[in-house]
């Protein structure tokens, strides 16, 4: 018995036919779908392990960094405090040089002063080598001695209380040779001066050192010396040491008889 086909079944299988074509095309899609979305993961998984990696190396380079930057502070800490040290010593340096040179100024000034002094002795040896004879027996003969009386006498009235600036030096009886017996035949004793001729044998001089007091007095002219010349006293000091202490200085001389 043949089925008659009516025209809507027609329709009812198309509509059938068209529901499962839509079904499947949308299986095909979602699978198409879950397919990418799968890649997707899969390179979010590969980059998000290539960040990490990254990241590893970021923190590895700042620690890097970190003990770089501890290291140079520590470098620059200690060049700071080698920069400190140095500049201590230069200060140390400047004032041990300042203190030098000052040392310096005042050993020359001492061995100036020694170079004067040395000068002094010099002279003081030299003199003492030209008149050691004054020192030795020169007793005076009865001629001489009333020549010297007469001579004494004519020379006292012009110069009695005369006042003239003289040079004074000192001498000692401790020389080779040297007996201690005075021109005047006297033992040599202190407050004995040598001068020279113009002034007598027996004169009585006040001598005045305004730099050298200790031998202000008054003095008796008992000797002479062959480099006794002019307004030049030479004095009597029973110490060789005193004799070089005094050296040579200028003095007043005031003839008192």
């Amino acid at each position: 018995m043949k089925q008659k086909i009516t025209k809507g079944k027609v329709i009812r299988n198309c509509l059938q036919l068209s529901a499962a074509i839509v079904v499947a095309g949308g299986v095909g899609f979602q699978f198409h779908e879950n397919h990418q979305l799968n890649s997707d993961l899969t390179t979010l998984k590969n980059n998000h392990k290539e960040t990490v990696q990254k990241l590893e190396e970021a923190n590895k380079s700042n620690k890097q960094l970190e003990k770089n930057n501890k290291e140079m502070k520590e470098t620059t800490d200690k060049l700071n405090n080698d920069i400190k040290g140095f500049k201590e010593k230069e200060k140390s340096l400047k004032d041990e040089t300042k203190f030098l040179k000052k040392q310096t100024k005042s050993l020359k000034e001492v061995n100036k002063k020694l170079e004067q002094s040395k000068k002094e002795l010099q002279g003081k040896l030299q003199e003492e080598r030209e008149y050691p004879s004054r020192l030795k027996t020169n007793t005076p003969t009865k001629n001489s001695s009333k020549t010297k009386t007469r001579s004494t006498t004519a020379v006292s009235s012009n110069t009695s209380n005369k006042v003239v600036q003289g040079v004074g030096t000192a001498y000692t009886s401790n020389c080779a040779g040297c007996t201690g017996t005075t021109a005047s035949g006297k033992s040599v004793s202190p407050g004995m001066v040598a001068m020279d001729q113009w002034v007598p044998l027996g004169t009585k001089v006040k001598i005045t050192c305004p730099e050298y007091p200790q031998i202000n007095g008054v003095y008796n002219v008992e000797d002479r010396g062959g480099a006794i010349h002019g307004n030049r006293v030479d004095i009597y000091m029973t110490s060789h040491s005193e004799a070089v202490k005094f050296g040579k200085r200028d003095i007043k001389i005031e003839i008192l008889n």
